[in-house]
This record gives C-alpha cells, structure tokens and sequence, in this order.
C-alpha cells in the first residue's frame, strides 16, 4: 500500500483532505485553545480495513469525518448530534496520551499492521502508534482510544444508514435546534426537494416545509420534525453551515467553500451531492447551493462511491 497522497485518481479526494486536515492550523479552522481542549484540539486515527487504511478524524468543535484509501468517506458529520458527542469525547481522549506521543512532521500512512493517532496540537502534530493487533485486543495502552474512534465511525456509519431510511419508514421526529434544521436542510436538497436555499441573520429562519412542494416524497418527514421555526437563531445556522464546510477567511469578506457528502438510497447505494456555501460578510448572510450531477466534481465522487459498492 502506497503512502503517496496522490497515489491513485480514485483515491486523491480522501488522501487529499486527510492531508489537508493534518497540515492546517487551528486558526485557520476556526479553533482557539480553552480549558476544555487546553493542549489537543483534534485527533486522527489511521488504521487498517482489508487492504486499505481508514482515517477517522475528530475536532474539538463537533465535526468528525471518515477519510479511507479506497474510495468511500462520510464528510459532514457536524450536523448530527450523536457524532458530535463522539467526536468530543475522542478528542478529550486523546490529550490523554499528549506525553505518550512525540511531534512529528511525517503524515505518511501507517503499515498495514499498524493502528496511528494523529494529535493536532496547538504547538502542532504529534503521534502515538501501536500494533492493530495489541491495540485492538482491549488490553494496550492505546486500546481505550482506539475504542472511542470505533465509537465515532459507528456513528458516521450510522449516518448513513438513517439517511436510507428517511422515505422507507413512518415519518418521525429526529432532529432538533440549528444542528437539526441544517441536517434536514442538505436531506432536503440531497433528495432534491431544495436546489438553492438563502439564510440572513436578520430575517426569521424560513420553513423548511414551506420551500419544499406539496407532493415531494420527503416534505412529509420534513414536517414531521416540528421544528420551531421561531426559537431558532438564523446566526446560529449560519454557524452551523460555515463550520461544516470549514469556511474560513476575512470576516469581513463573503467567503466560499464546498462540503462534499455521500447520500444513502433506499437501495443501499451511495449518491454523491458537493453543496457550494457563501458565507456573507460578517457571518450575516449565507447561500447553499447544490452542485448538479454534471459538475465534474460530482462525477468524481460519484465515482468513488460506486467503486466502493462494487468493491
């Protein structure tokens, strides 16, 4: 297994933001030291499924992603509560091991027999490894993380499987807050209920139910959420919706980033959507729009998904 970032056409998207992920600074992903998160803000985990390796990453703001050197991740988790509180508590985890780990400028993937633990420190990268076999046995130092990255690529994978089954069961309530109306809201657009959708921190926050048609399949569940459209904060959408596309910049510019995701079909197939996010000047305003299935962007991550179900 190659330990090139670039090794393979299908393979680049994954690698290329696994590595980006190591080589940004905390400022520039918005992140400031606390005394929650006083030395490490963020983890990644490098470890082996067949003949590929899984990287599953964590930051202290909620937002967990699965990278993997084949052709499949789960980008976005952000939006969903359950992956949010893994996603804390696996970076908590990991300053645990700050003394355990060493700094280190090689972000090359581990062998196949190896399991590693990226830390993104405020001082930079440092490393902590362990052979998958002892780590994974219950009874190595690194085994308690290990075990809590498990937990937050069980809820990523759980994402994916409850997107399926958004028009398969009885609509019910699942989601609640700013985090919830922004998962409903790209649900909406991935099933094509909503092409663009514009927010301003001024305005009252619109109703998802009002901007999707009568007879669509899924305006149903949408409704089903009851959302109490006034209690929530326009603002806070707006945060929510930069942070999971890892918009940043001048505040005081309109500022421009892209959040790529695989929705989950009732046939068990993976749908590529690339959602394009404006995030206004000062936060006040922001645009999402939903790439069409032409975009050469699209495709290419249409094809890492079909890859990965023919694999």
């Amino acid at each position: 297994m190659s330990s090139d970032p670039a090794a393979t056409p299908n393979s680049n998207a994954m690698r290329e933001l696994r590595l980006r992920m190591l080589t940004m600074t905390c400022s520039e992903l918005g992140i400031e030291a606390s005394s929650e998160y006083p030395r490490v803000y963020g983890v990644l985990m490098d470890f082996p499924i067949s003949d590929h390796t899984a990287t599953v990453v964590s930051l202290c703001d909620g937002n967990a992603s699965l990278y993997t050197t084949s052709t499949f991740g789960v980008i976005g988790g952000f939006t969903h509560e359950n992956v949010r509180s893994a996603a804390f508590e696996f970076v908590k985890a990991a300053d645990n091991y700050y003394e355990q780990s060493t700094p280190s400028t090689d972000f090359s993937y581990p062998s196949p027999d190896i399991t590693r633990f990226y830390l993104l420190t405020y001082d930079g990268v440092r490393m902590v490894e362990g052979e998958m076999d002892a780590v994974s046995s219950g009874h190595h130092m690194l085994s308690s993380l290990f075990m809590d990255g498990q937990t937050v690529l069980t809820q990523l994978r759980l994402i994916t499987e409850s997107n399926s089954e958004v028009t398969e069961k009885a609509p019910r309530k699942e989601w609640t807050g700013e985090a919830g109306y922004v998962n409903c809201l790209l649900t909406s657009m991935s099933e094509g209920a909503i092409t663009t959708f514009v927010i301003d921190a001024s305005q009252p926050v619109p109703n998802l139910t009002q901007l999707i048609s009568p007879g669509h399949r899924i305006r149903e569940w949408v409704e089903s959420q009851e959302f109490p459209y006034h209690l929530l904060h326009a603002r806070n959408v707006i945060h929510v919706l930069q942070q999971s596309a890892k918009c940043t910049g001048l505040p005081f510019l309109t500022r421009h980033a892209e959040l790529p995701t695989f929705h989950a079909v009732p046939d068990g197939g993976l749908v590529a959507r690339i959602f394009d996010i404006s995030i206004g000047p000062f936060s006040r305003s922001a645009t999402v729009s939903l790439a069409p299935d032409t975009d050469p962007r699209v495709i290419a991550l249409q094809r890492q998904a079909d890859s990965h179900r023919d694999s």
